[in-house]
């Protein structure tokens, strides 16, 4: 059963995904002719399952694949490739004249020939309108210029590593991770920028695959450098074995010795809590006890367990009638400072209503007085 879309690998390990709206039947390897921007392209079929597809593309408008490539489009795309080479020669003479600095990489004709796309890398943004205006005279089509980094400079150009493989980014990697100089701290490998630069020049990406076993490995031994107590005496982690779960303690006689982390962990390896277990099960361990020193508490004849908060002097003497009077003595306190406050009220607002009803008085009679 043909799925309704399939993704296609054109030169320099570009991806893109299409919609097979025909269900032409392709195997993995098949070139196809698709739909471009502007045109025709040809890519071979390099996925052919619909699981490959993102969430985000749920509502993408995919191109069309328009057919299955014949004998003709084959010899079409080999003279491409020959046509490529002669370009970039032509570009690179170009670019001398202008001066400019910026190193080609690569180019790519499109499969019609109504587009000529040349890679190039450099340090800063560079002004080619010129450079372009000259390319374009020659060949008469559309010509455009891609500034890419060093890390798509390797995938497009291909090559081998260290480890005897196919470069990780031009076989399977789509989109490039940050790797930092962490992720070798967190292997415990030597900041020696030779051995960590790939062949782009910046840091290897699979420097990533593995730090997340690390992480996790690493939680379980002791800290580096801190001090424990074997049966030979004190001592301090010196070094430690993840792929064997292996501890190297140091004793201050230089004298080393080799632990297995089980047994560090048993006998030796003593958390915050000087428990004798790590960390987390220290915590789980320390709120059961809680629970049960609680449950332990002496009870009354009630059942309730003895409030825990401090007593007070009469609470201490055990006198109820003394407790009493206090309560009754606050509480009458309490209630003539209310009284005070409202009465104070009351007789302000008093005052002045009188006071306002004199004035009012007083006007009533100066306006008599002028009318007489």
């Amino acid at each position: 059963m043909q799925s309704g879309v399939i993704e296609i690998k054109f030169k320099g390990q570009r991806r893109e995904t299409f919609a097979n709206l025909q269900q032409i039947p392709f195997k993995v390897g098949d070139y196809a002719v698709v739909q471009a921007e502007k045109g025709l392209d040809l890519g071979r079929v390099n996925h052919i399952s619909g699981l490959m597809i993102k969430p985000d593309d749920g509502k993408k408008q995919f191109k069309k694949v328009i057919r299955k490539s014949s004998a003709n489009d084959l010899q079409q795309r080999e003279l491409n490739l020959e046509k490529e080479q002669a370009a970039l020669r032509v570009c690179k003479d170009k670019l001398k004249n202008h001066k400019l600095t910026m190193k080609l990489v690569d180019c790519e004709y499109q499969f019609d020939g109504k587009k000529i796309t040349f890679h190039f890398t450099s340090d800063n943004r560079v002004d080619f309108r010129r450079l372009v205006k000259d390319v374009a005279a020659v060949y008469k089509t559309r010509i455009e210029f891609r500034q890419i980094g060093v890390r798509d400079e390797a995938r497009r150009l291909g090559g081998y590593g260290v480890c005897g493989q196919q470069l990780c980014c031009s076989r399977w990697i789509k989109d490039f991770m940050p790797v930092t100089t962490q992720a070798a701290k967190d292997q415990n490998l030597s900041l020696n920028p030779t051995k960590l630069a790939g062949v782009c020049g910046r840091l290897k990406c699979c420097l990533m695959y593995e730090r997340g076993f690390y992480n996790y490995a690493i939680k379980q031994f002791p800290q580096l450098a801190k001090p424990i107590v074997t049966a030979q005496g004190d001592g301090i982690v010196s070094n430690i074995d993840i792929f064997h779960d292996k501890v190297i303690v140091l004793y201050p006689d230089d004298t080393t010795e080799t632990l297995t982390l089980e047994e560090v962990k048993k006998n030796v390896y003593k958390c915050d809590s000087s428990c004798g277990h790590e960390p987390e099960v220290a915590r789980e361990i320390a709120k059961a006890g809680a629970k049960q020193s609680v449950s332990q508490k002496p009870r009354d004849k009630s059942g309730l367990s003895e409030p825990v908060e401090q007593k007070s002097e009469s609470q201490a003497s055990g006198d109820p009638d003394k407790k009493t009077d206090e309560g009754q003595e606050s509480r009458g306190r309490s209630d003539n400072r209310r009284r005070r406050r409202r009465g104070g009220r009351g007789r302000r607002g008093g005052k002045g209503k009188q006071n306002r009803q004199q004035g009012q008085g007083q006007q009533g009679k100066q306006e008599g007085g002028n009318n007489g």
